[in-house]
């Protein structure tokens, strides 16, 4: 992508005028012919020499209104040829002025962009851009690759892919071809959909750096008309073809769904370090959708769809099939800090390109890792082997070689070899304002408003030039060898003058400071920054704070007795504008948290973190409302005062809005966090009357048919696959809140209500057939079972005729192995169905007391079930009591 918003704007300041795209082309006119940028500006096209400093001739300003019409070559894709009107510059030689772009369709998309909307600035009306197609060369290009048998390339929006031949155009509203969507005779379509290119910071700014988060969004959007579904598979994928020996970067994600009607298959790729500036990306998405048929709704031809996805999908290529990058350009950029640290490694790795600050960065490391050396050894405080290779003489041998990638012999910057972290920090920082360097930016002026623009200038370099060293003590400069992780790790067996310097420069690469950038930024402790400010309105490094919380460096810094203040600047974390994944961090430090005696002190960290969890559950997206879920689950776990606070602060609107959102990981924990809230009675009234009941009734029944393990050898179908674990989890909570919401006499009637929710127990006794004995499943629906029959004979009846012949016959079959919550929940259910005395009949008939009998005598029943022997001794006598007195009578 050619619209590189620093480098649009840097041309601006030469031409005078908005830019909003560049591009090197070739350009001939006459007897002349130029290798240089074309730009497009607002109201004219510029043309500059490749240094962008000076122009091609004093013609180089050509307005759009000189511009009569553009013929691209038919037999090419690099040709076009300009025709100009008689009020064109005299440098102009002629009237037709040829060009050749390496990305002709894309010039020509922001070319007719810009006449379009200067034409109708000038005259207040509307034009066509005048384009045209001739033959303008007598070259002939062959395709690259030529397609597979029975394929052809189709073009759409840039790229081109192989399609089968029988997939036919299918026009929309607006046109009749090269819509992006395709269908062939069987009813099988496939729609391709080309994201806008944006820059890799835009992308960190939506929350879309990583394709699984845009691949979140395809599938939440797949599936919210669906009520019946499941997912087959949803993870990343490799692209498997080159074709065009693109130099991009290429990401794959794979999601497969199923519903009654139809195989959606979901495939998404980025295109990511896109040439020439190597900074951008851009997602396509190919969504293919297979119908279903017969009378099971199978997908006979799956298998063969799967593989034509794969083919587009592997396919898949721009247009643009030699687009070079633009060295100069990125080395630039490079040296201004402008790429992430994913991307330093890429250019250096694919262009051999290096940032001239790499000599500072390894000095820098090196005064980091001195100081660790001097005061720990040399194995960074533990026992080092004879084998064991020395860090420091690794980095000594790291700084003596020339991998900078350029030529940086000759600056006159300094020898940084026993170099102060300070000096070179500041080395860095004050080249701006080096009045001997004559790329510096940053003039004398006394106007008042230029100096507001430097001072933001000159912050947001600072900034940069942290980002920069964090990266390079990150593996930047040594690799595994040293690290973030190993610097904090380490950081407080140094003495107390060493201490001070490195907590200073990881302060310093944490960067935390206000985001408004006319501020300067003033280093200050860590740990009231985080306690004491509101981090929405700030910014940091968010690696070297995942580095400070992994590490345990911030709860060490606090003390083991201020856990309550620990968690309360872990709150603050969850309500700054950090990364997702170092969100994802924090929920996952109280997911695992263990607390092995609740006190004062523990149950006043878990208040203060409650808010903010709340917090990311309602404005946050599926991936962290999942994880907030699970830190949820964990810290209610038993502390009656969290869930007083999540009462209290409408858990139960948030909660039935995740359970709309058919991401199963998100609904599986939330209905965990509701089976946590709903064990005391006036929870459940309230839960219940945020809409819950129809929502876990809606989930039963379009659910329960994926309890059980698939059998090999079947179709895909609606009704044969299997939901795997996930389903499996996620029925068990609903089982075990259908029988915390039974105890209660109205809810009970409800489910029981034949015309409200009349399936509740059918689906439940086919939860009871299929699912594996031994499971959590099986444990929790005889539970749900046992409620619902509760004070309701013809229930008893129903249930204990259905499950009391097989309950016994998996008691039988190797007890030992079932588990005492199995066991348990059995017999539950059987002293529940025996108050019905039909049902001790068929308990005498097939021999439960002896099956019973046998299982007192195991160890874990003995040990895990409070009063076993008594209950299964009552149990017994409960039936041989009523089936005596049905033998009297």
């Amino acid at each position: 992508m050619s619209s590189d918003q620093q480098m649009l704007a840097a041309i601006a300041m030469k031409t005078n005028q908005d830019m909003r795209y560049f591009e090197r082309i070739k350009a001939i006119c006459g007897t002349k012919s130029w290798t240089c940028y074309i730009c497009l500006g607002k109201h004219a096209v510029f043309f500059l020499q490749q240094d962008l400093t000076r122009r091609i001739h004093d013609g180089w300003q050509l307005f759009y209104a000189h511009i009569k019409g553009v013929v691209q070559d038919k037999t090419t894709r690099k040709w076009m040829r300009f025709e100009l009107n008689d009020n064109k510059d005299e440098n102009w030689e002629t009237e037709r002025l040829f060009v050749q772009s390496e990305n002709r369709a894309l010039l020509l998309q922001h070319l007719a962009v810009n006449w379009q909307t200067d034409y109708m600035w000038r005259l207040g009306r509307v034009s066509i851009f005048p384009l045209s197609t001739a033959e303008i060369t007598t070259e002939k290009v062959e395709p690259v690759v030529l397609p597979f048998i029975d394929h052809s390339w189709r073009e759409f929006n840039q790229y081109r892919f192989m399609l089968q031949y029988d997939f036919k155009d299918q026009p929309n509203a607006i046109q009749a071809d090269n819509t992006g969507e395709y269908v062939n005779p069987q009813g099988v379509s496939v729609v391709v959909q080309v994201h806008e290119a944006m820059t890799l910071d835009q992308l960190t700014l939506l929350r879309r750096d990583h394709i699984r988060w845009v691949a979140s969004e395809y599938r939440i959007q797949l599936v919210s008309e669906e009520k019946t579904f499941y997912i087959l598979r949803n993870q990343q994928r490799q692209k498997r073809m080159n074709l065009t020996g693109d130099m991009s970067s290429w990401h794959g994600w794979e999601i497969i769904i199923r519903t009654p009607k139809a195989a959606i298959i979901c495939l998404l790729s980025r295109r990511q370090y896109i040439p020439p500036v190597c900074n951008s990306a851009q997602d396509v998405g190919i969504i293919m959708r297979v119908p279903a048929g017969g009378e099971n709704k199978d997908v006979p031809n799956f298998k063969q769809m799967l593989l034509e996805a794969h083919l587009i999908s592997d396919s898949l290529c721009p247009e643009a099939t030699s687009m070079p990058p633009y060295r100069d350009v990125v080395q630039a950029k490079v040296d201004a800090l402008r790429y992430d640290e994913e991307s330093f490694a890429w250019i250096k790795s694919h262009l051999k390109l290096d940032t001239r600050w790499r000599k500072h960065a390894k000095a820098w490391v090196k005064a980091i890792l001195t100081i660790y050396v001097n005061d720990l050894g040399h194995g960074l405080g533990e026992d080092k082997g004879d084998d064991e290779e020395d860090l420091y003489e690794a980095l000594e041998e790291t700084c003596r070689m020339d991998d900078c990638g350029g030529d940086y012999d000759n600056d006159d910057s300094d020898d940084f070899q026993d170099a102060t972290l300070e000096k070179i920090k500041d080395s860095m920082i004050d080249h701006l304002n080096d009045r001997t360097n004559a790329s510096t930016l940053l003039k004398e002026t006394d106007d008042d408003q230029d100096k507001v623009v430097q001072n933001r200038v000159r912050h947001y370099w600072q900034q940069r030039v942290a980002r920069y060293l964090a990266w390079a003590v990150d593996g930047g400069v040594m690799g595994a060898k040293f690290t973030l992780d190993i610097m904090v790790q380490h950081i407080t067996q140094l003495k107390e003058a060493s201490f001070k310097k490195v907590e200073s420069a990881l302060s310093f690469m944490l960067h935390m400071r206000e985001k408004d950038m006319d501020k300067r930024y003033q280093e200050a402790e860590l740990i009231p920054q985080i306690r004491d400010q509101n981090l929405k309105d700030w910014t940091f490094n968010d690696r070297v704070m995942q580095a400070i919380l992994s590490q345990e460096y911030l709860k060490k810094q606090l003390g083991r007795q201020k856990e309550a203040w620990y968690f309360e600047c872990l709150a603050h974390l969850l309500q700054s504008n950090a990364s997702t994944n170092l969100k994802a961090y924090v929920c996952r430090i109280f997911m695992e948290r263990v607390v092995e005696k609740k006190d004062a002190q523990s149950e006043e960290a878990n208040r203060r973190v409650v808010p903010a969890l709340r917090d990311v559950l309602e404005e946050e997206g599926t991936f962290l409302a999942t994880y907030a879920s699970a830190a949820l689950v964990n810290l209610s776990d038993g502390d009656e005062k969290v869930k007083t606070m999540l009462m209290s602060g409408g858990i139960a609107g948030l909660a039935t809005q995740n359970l709309k959102t058919k991401d199963d990981e998100l609904i599986c924990y939330t209905l965990m966090l509701l089976v946590n809230l709903t064990k005391q009675p006036h929870h459940r009234s309230v839960i219940a009357s945020g809409g819950l009941l129809p929502l876990l009734y809606d989930i039963l029944t379009s659910t329960y048919h994926q309890c059980g393990a698939s059998s090999p050898g079947k179709k895909v179908s609606s009704v044969s696959v299997a939901g795997g674990a996930l389903k499996e989890k996620l029925l068990t909570q609903v089982c075990i809140l259908i029988g915390h919401f039974a105890i209660d006499d109205g809810y009970r009637l409800q489910f029981l209500d034949k015309d409200l929710y009349g399936f509740t127990v059918k689906c439940l006794l086919y939860i009871f057939d299929c699912a594996p004995a031994p499971s959590p499943l099986m444990c929790w629906v005889m539970f749900a079972l046992k409620q619902l029959c509760k004070d309701d004979p013809e229930q008893k009846q129903e249930i204990g005729a259905h499950c009391i012949k097989r309950m016994v016959e998996r008691l039988q079959d190797k007890p030992h192995e079932k588990g005492p919550q199995f066991i348990f929940q059995s017999l539950l259910l059987f002293q529940m169905l025996a108050t019905h005395p039909p049902n001790c009949q068929m308990m005498k008939r097939h021999s439960l007391n002896d099956v019973m009998s046998q299982t007192v005598d195991i160890p874990a029943c003995k040990r895990g079930i409070k009063d076993f022997k008594e209950k299964v001794e009552r149990l017994i006598a409960d039936v041989e009591r009523e089936t005596c007195e049905d033998m009297l009578m």
